[in-house]
C-alpha cells in the first residue's frame, strides 16, 4: 500500500472512533444556509462545525479549517460520493495556516527512491541480492538519521555507491502526501451530511405519520 493510500486508510479506520459519541446540533437550517455542530457532550475533542451558504462549505473545529466552493448547495456536491481527496482539494478556497492540504512525506520520498533503485537494477540486470544491498545502503545513508525534508533531499542527491547515483530527482516533483487533518475533515463532511440527511428523513417521516 502506498504512503498516500495508507494515510487515507488510517483516517478511515480511526474516524468512526473519533466521532462515536458525537451529537449533532442544528444551529441554522434555512435552505443552503446551514450551521451544524458535532460534538461529544462535555468534551471539545474532535468537535467541528459545518456551515454552508451560497456556493460555499466551511468545516472547522478541532481538526483544522477548510472552505470549499463548487456549486450553490455544497451538500449536493459532497452527498453520496466516495472520499475523493485529489478532486476535492481542487475545490479548497481557504485553509488555516496550521491545516493545509499536502505536506512533505518521507515515506513518499522513500517509495520514489525505491522505485528508482528497482528500475536501475532491472535495466542493469542486477541480481536480487545486488538490488537489495543497494537499497539497504540507501535506507541507512539517506533515511537513517533525519527526516527533515531538505536534509533527506541533500542526502539522496549526495548518495553514491559503486557508480550509482540518484539523478534528476526534482523531475519527480515534491514528495507530498495529504495532511491528516485534511483527510479527516473531508471524511467528517461526508459523515456530517449523512447524519443531517438521516435526521431530516426522520423528521419528515414523523410528520407524514402525524398527517396520516
Amino acid at each position: 500500500m502506498s504512503a498516500r493510500r495508507f494515510a487515507e486508510a488510517e483516517v478511515a479506520a480511526r474516524f468512526p472512533q473519533d466521532v462515536a459519541q458525537h451529537e449533532m446540533t442544528i444551529l441554522r437550517d434555512d435552505g443552503v444556509d446551514r450551521h451544524l455542530r458535532f460534538k461529544r457532550p462535555g468534551s471539545s475533542i474532535y468537535w467541528f462545525d459545518v456551515i454552508t451558504w451560497g456556493g460555499r462549505l466551511y468545516i472547522g473545529g478541532d481538526c483544522g479549517t477548510y472552505v470549499f466552493a463548487r456549486i450553490e448547495d455544497m451538500f449536493e456536491f459532497f452527498r453520496g460520493h466516495e472520499i475523493n481527496p485529489q478532486y476535492w482539494a481542487e475545490k479548497v478556497q481557504a485553509a488555516d495556516k496550521n491545516s493545509g492540504i499536502e505536506a512533505f512525506s518521507d515515506e513518499v520520498l522513500k517509495e520514489t527512491l525505491k522505485h528508482y533503485v528497482e528500475n536501475h537494477a532491472e535495466s542493469e540486470e542486477w541480481s536480487d541480492k545486488q538490488r537489495d544491498a543497494l537499497w539497504a545502503a540507501v535506507e541507512q545513508e539517506v533515511f537513517g538519521y533525519d527526516t527533515d525534508e531538505h536534509t533527506l533531499w541533500r542526502s539522496a542527491e549526495a548518495f553514491e555507491q559503486d557508480g550509482f547515483r540518484f539523478r534528476d530527482l526534482w523531475d519527480y516533483g515534491r514528495q507530498t502526501a495529504y495532511e491528516y487533518h485534511y483527510l479527516w475533515s473531508i471524511t467528517a463532511v461526508v459523515w456530517a451530511i449523512g447524519k443531517y440527511d438521516a435526521h431530516k428523513d426522520a423528521v419528515n417521516a414523523a410528520a407524514a405519520g402525524v398527517a396520516a
